[in-house]
């Protein structure tokens, strides 16, 4: 077919509007080159049938229409090639070339759906060694979709790291060496592989750890030694000597509001009371509120708050209740300890991000459980529910789920958002007796 005639048989499709249809281009405009359109002969400067309207099916599969030789207008004025709605990526609907002068070609989709789909979040959880025996770190996969839990090897953790904490980045991994009197840091990778950075000293006997929510302080809790130890923590992970200052006998967990970030506040288990700390965080410095400490009863070990600001919990390891404290987050001031029945010897607590639900876990031997309880609006808990077994526990960012390490053994429960019920979902088993259980998601 000469040149002539072909392009006579493609202007015929342009006396009349027509629709591009799916996948294909739409009819052109008259003589000059039509947006989105098949080449259109000159002549008739006729409506290009808007651009043929072209869907650009599925990301765009649109063919870029050549104009013909005259000086029609391409559709309506400007026509659109047609909204395609993306495969793989944006879509780029039919790029149509002309109008009067340059056609704007199709637009791609509304950013076009579909697409490559984002890579599936991970998550790993790592179980500690114990205060005598055991110096390994035990690393898990943990799935997000099930709560399966998968062992993938282990690592050296230094002299008995008893507990860990997990950087808010979720990249680094703190460990304290309650034997060594050190606190070890590792970054995590994007497999869950732990790489020792380095270490630093801290207080005599640290019986846990924590990182301030800014990510640049790690606040170490000295039971020998009744001290709070502040470590600096650098861009990469790695950890300097720190600072330290009493605040009571068998200090046994330092931690800052999870709010603000301008408290800190450590259990002291022997002297029956929380003491209270304004905190800088732009310099680590701690320095006693007004009034210093709060009284708890029954040997104050862990706590946790409220993300709504408001409360806060502590657990008693020689009671048997759980208590709740009202908190001021713009003075740092806690009063007002209210208590709930609990399994003797409380040993961790946590709270539901969504603010709704207590974890208080006990680790009394055979009768060693993790109840959860409801929060009343009044700040008020009663129990809802409970599951046998805990030491320590940690929850995904999200709450999906409640990782619980007992002996050897990690457990991971599916958390119902709605009454906190904790149904088992994945369990593994640590290469030795673990303390502390972390939880990481990226």
């Amino acid at each position: 077919m000469n040149k002539l005639t072909l392009l006579l048989v493609v202007g015929m499709g342009c006396s009349s509007p027509m629709n591009g249809g799916r996948d294909r281009t739409g009819g052109a405009g008259g003589d000059d080159p039509g947006t989105g359109g098949g080449s259109a002969t000159g002549g008739r400067s006729g409506d290009g049938g808007t651009g043929g309207r072209a869907n650009g099916g599925s990301g765009g599969s649109v063919t870029p229409g050549t104009g013909g030789a005259g000086m029609g207008t391409g559709g309506a004025g400007m026509g659109t090639g047609g909204m395609g709605t993306g495969g793989a990526g944006m879509g780029t609907g039919g790029a149509g070339t002309g109008g009067v002068g340059p056609g704007s070609g199709g637009t791609g989709g509304s950013d076009g759906t579909g697409g490559a789909s984002p890579a599936p979040t991970r998550a790993f959880a790592f179980a500690s060694g114990a205060e005598f025996g055991g110096s390994q770190l035990t690393i898990f996969s943990l799935d997000l979709m099930t709560g399966a839990l998968a062992k993938k090897g282990d690592v050296a953790g230094g002299a008995s790291p008893t507990y860990l904490a997990v950087h808010p980045t979720g990249k680094f991994l703190y460990v304290n060496n309650e034997q060594g009197n050190r606190a070890t840091a590792f970054s995590i990778g994007l497999d869950g592989a732990l790489t020792m950075l380095n270490s630093a000293a801290v207080g005599g006997n640290p019986a846990a750890i924590s990182v301030h929510k800014s990510g640049k302080w790690l606040l170490s809790a000295s039971y020998n030694g009744g001290q709070m130890t502040i470590t600096k923590i650098a861009a990469d992970g790695s950890v300097s000597a720190g600072s330290s200052l009493k605040v009571g006998a068998m200090a046994h967990m330092a931690i800052d509001d999870g709010v603000t970030g301008n408290f800190v506040f450590v259990p002291c288990l022997g002297a029956g009371y929380v003491a209270m700390f304004k905190f800088d965080p732009a310099t680590g410095q701690a320095t006693p509120n007004s009034p210093a400490t709060v009284a708890v009863g029954g040997g104050p070990r862990h706590m946790a708050f409220n993300p709504n600001g408001k409360w806060a919990y502590v657990t008693q390891e020689n009671g048997s209740s759980l208590t709740t404290l009202a908190y001021d987050s713009t003075t740092g001031i806690l009063s007002a300890p209210k208590n709930v029945s609990a399994p003797s010897n409380g040993a961790h607590v946590l709270v539901h991000p969504n603010g709704n639900f207590v974890f208080h876990i006990s680790r009394a031997g055979g009768t060693a459980a993790t109840t959860v309880y409801k929060v009343g609006p009044d700040g008020a808990l009663s129990e809802a529910s409970k599951v046998s077994g805990g030491n320590d526990g940690a929850l995904t960012k999200d709450g999906k789920y409640l990782l619980v390490v007992s002996g050897s053994t990690v457990k991971a429960f599916a958390v119902n958002a709605a009454t906190g019920a904790l149904a088992a979902a994945g369990s593994g088993t640590a290469v030795n007796t673990a303390q502390s259980v972390a939880v990481t998601t990226f």
